[in-house]
């Protein structure tokens, strides 16, 4: 299970406590906020199955190693196996410097989370992924505030994504993911045969 939202959970954190997130890094927020996230998914999902959860916090560096790799493989199939779900997070903290190294980036392909979580379906061998979102639809543009609503996209080929789609990518309102990301990972884990899926989720 892979989730965003850590920085903007460190920021309602800090709000509570009269503190100005501004004072703060977006990656020192997503430190602040993550423990709060992973309580807030308890509290809405998990614990009213009565489900045990583990964190596991991954960067580019382990990424590239084929070692941690496998590491990575052993230490969610081992516990998913007994019971256990898996919240997985892009370790912003540890990211943040290392993200300013675009080649370093780009060797790794971990620029967010979505594409974190095809890339994890991958490697785990996963059949089905399931992008999450909080927009009604995919528009063939950006919806503009005071005017007519785009029109939604009715089929995308995954091999030809549009280009103002992969432009978004990154810019999401709540974190670096977005609706164009959701869509070129979407595309990549297709195209590696696993079927997928984006929608809304309301919790």
């Amino acid at each position: 299970f892979v989730t965003s939202g850590a920085r903007m959970a460190g920021i309602d954190v800090l709000r509570e406590r009269d503190v100005e997130p501004n004072i703060f890094s977006a990656a020192q927020l997503a430190g602040i906020g993550a423990r709060h996230l992973l309580n807030l998914w308890d509290r809405w999902c998990w614990d009213k199955y009565q489900i045990i959860t583990s964190q596991l916090l991954i960067n580019y560096v382990n990424w590239r190693d084929a070692g941690e790799r496998r590491s990575i493989r052993k230490n969610i199939l081992e516990p998913l196996s007994k019971g256990v779900i898996l919240l997985i997070n892009q370790s912003d903290p540890t990211s943040e410097e290392l993200a300013q190294d675009e080649m370093a980036l780009m060797l790794a392909g971990i620029s967010d989370n979505d594409v974190l979580a095809s890339l994890v379906a991958r490697l785990i061998g996963a059949k089905r992924i399931l992008y999450c979102t909080d927009v009604d639809y995919i528009y063939e543009r950006r919806p503009i505030a005071g005017q007519p609503l785009p029109r939604p996209y009715l089929e995308i080929d995954a091999r030809n994504i549009p280009a103002h789609l992969r432009e978004e990518t990154g810019n999401g309102v709540n974190g670096k993911g977005g609706v164009g990301s959701k869509v070129v990972a979407a595309a990549d884990s297709a195209l590696a045969g696993i079927d997928s899926v984006i929608t809304k989720l309301c919790i």
